[in-house]
């Protein structure tokens, strides 16, 4: 195996242990406010069946994620603080092949999710019927095909590589697949930013639906809640968007001009400028305050609603009496 000599060095400084520290206390947030998030959102009525298992789908993502690199981390921090010796502290790609296709499987998942949550919303917008009748079943299709679809792109991203060189840490992905690896974070960034715009278009026609639709209570109320989802995932996805869009963006510079810096420096860049648990603790976070805030405003909107209905029932009442 060829060893990476200055593992001992690049190990061993502050700003390396530190990313480490940050990555594995995000991990741990993750979980911690992805199980507050689950328990709010059981005793929420706000969402339909499909969104619900979309989110929770996305959530299960980012807490595999997090598992697996709280596992790598702390795998990293004992062998630093136990060896000396540069094999002993160098990996084989081989070696962490299973849990680099685990965070690729996740990362993927993730963005995949995102973009299946706003499917969701389209066909409750267009067909609020067939989406009303089907939710369940076709929440299930989505989470599905969502499934499927990540767990094929670690086998089309690596299927080629020799796994014949040696990371740091098993975070890093193989180098005979950095091309490939390059183009999946591009395609990241353009899903992401698709999903930002599909999610306004459709914030935008379900508010419109919300004024054409003044007398009829149940499409107006039905185009409210899909207007306040429809803000809920563009709000998460245009975090993951821009963490993922910084991350893509940072990888891409080091491995095209990494040559002209020091070994160390960028190693150390890399660990810093991975940002999915940024991008995972974000997520739970974001669904937990813009639950509370669509609940809160569900039932502003509810009162509302009801007044106008009073409001109107009253006016109607007052036009017969002038009338008999």
């Amino acid at each position: 195996m060829n060893c990476i000599a200055d593992a001992p060095e690049i190990v061993r400084q502050p700003p390396w242990i530190a990313a480490q520290c940050l990555q594995t206390t995000l991990s741990f947030t993750t979980l911690l406010l992805s199980i507050k998030f689950v328990l709010t959102l059981k005793q929420s009525t706000l969402l339909n069946t499909s969104t619900v298992l979309l989110i929770l789908l996305c959530t299960a993502f980012a807490n595999l994620h997090a598992l697996v690199l709280i596992g790598i981390q702390v795998h990293d921090i004992v062998t630093s603080a136990l060896y000396t010796e540069p094999c002993d502290l160098s990996f084989k790609t081989s070696d962490c092949m299973i849990p680099t296709c685990i965070i690729m499987f996740c990362i993927a998942g993730m963005v995949i999710c995102q973009n299946a949550l706003w499917i969701d919303r389209f066909v409750a917008t267009t067909f609020s019927r067939f989406h009303h009748r089907n939710c369940k079943q076709f929440g299930f299709t989505l989470c599905t095909l969502v499934t499927a679809l990540s767990f094929l792109v670690p086998f089309l991203i690596f299927y080629k590589d020799p796994y014949n060189d040696t990371v740091l840490t098993c975070v890093m992905t193989p180098a005979g697949s950095a091309a490939a690896v390059n183009f999946l974070f591009n395609a990241i960034v353009i899903l992401n930013f698709a999903a930002i715009t599909a999610n306004i278009l459709i914030y935008f026609a379900n508010r419109r639906m919300e004024k054409t639709l003044r007398f009829n209570l149940t499409q107006r109320f039905q185009a409210f809640e899909n207007k306040m989802v429809s803000t809920w995932v563009g709000m998460v996805v245009s975090v993951q968007f821009a963490f993922m869009t910084t991350y893509s963006l940072a990888m891409f510079l080091i491995r095209t001009e990494g040559q002209h810096l020091p070994d160390i420096t960028k190693q150390v860049l890399r660990i810093w400028f991975y940002l999915v648990p940024f991008s995972t603790a974000s997520l739970p976070l974001i669904s937990l305050l813009a639950l509370r805030l669509c609940t809160k405003n569900r039932q502003a909107s509810i009162n509302r609603m009801t007044n106008q209905k009073a409001d109107h029932s009253a006016y109607m009442n007052h036009l017969m009496k002038m009338w008999s």
